[in-house]
Order: structure tokens, then C-alpha cells, then sequence
């Protein structure tokens, strides 16, 4: 599978989780697709790590999509619950959501470049 048609794809998956939102079983299989898509995309470079590495890099992953849920999640309420953000709300849930993403992301490539030099 080609590089452009996992991304594609991936994009389509998000999409199509968040039309049917309502719809339980198929926004969580979109979801999932979405991660195994993420998974087909990096491939080449997951291949050139050794398997020590490579669980050590998806058990890490998995941590820090939970900690970046959990973050992102209890920021919204603490949001919704506070006066402090009355007509700031976008612009707070906008940066609650770049933070963590970024954070997140600089932190999975950090490992990943460390892992990679093993």
C-alpha cells in the first residue's frame, strides 16, 4: 500500500468517525482503521528498527495517547466548569488541544530517534 493511499485513508477513517459519532460501532472502527492506517504509513521506517525496539516504541505509543486522552479530556472539563474562559472557549480548547498533540509528538520522534540509533 502505497504511502499517499494509507494517508488518504487515514483522512477518510477520521472523517467518516466523526459523521457517525452517533453511531458506536463504526466511529470505533473507523478509529481503529485510522490507527492500523498510521501503522501502514510509518512502515518503512517501523522495518528498519529491531523488534526490541519496535515494542518499546508501541508500548510508548500507547502511553502517551493515553496520557494525551486523559489530558485533553479533563482540560475540556475543567474548561466547561471555570468562568475564567467565558468567550475565550475556542481559543482555550484550541490550545488544550495543540499542546498535548505537539508534546506528544515531539516526544514520540525523540524515541523513535533514539531507538533508532540502537
Amino acid at each position: 500500500m502505497s504511502k499517499n493511499l494509507a494517508f488518504f485513508l487515514f483522512i477518510l477513517c477520521i472523517i467518516i468517525a466523526k459523521i457517525m459519532k452517533n453511531i458506536d460501532v463504526i466511529s470505533t472502527i473507523a478509529s481503529f482503521c485510522s490507527l492500523v492506517l498510521v501503522f501502514i504509513y510509518f512502515k518503512d521506517e517501523f522495518k528498519k528498527l529491531k523488534p526490541k525496539a519496535r515494542s518499546t516504541l508501541f508500548s510508548c505509543f500507547l502511553v502517551l495517547t493515553g496520557i494525551i486522552t486523559f489530558i485533553i479530556l479533563e482540560g475540556q472539563v475543567f474548561i466547561k466548569n471555570h468562568d475564567f474562559f467565558n468567550g475565550w472557549e475556542t481559543i482555550a480548547v484550541i490550545i488544550l488541544f495543540a499542546v498535548p498533540l505537539i508534546s506528544g509528538t515531539v516526544c514520540f520522534r525523540l524515541l523513535y530517534e533514539h531507538l533508532k540509533e540502537m
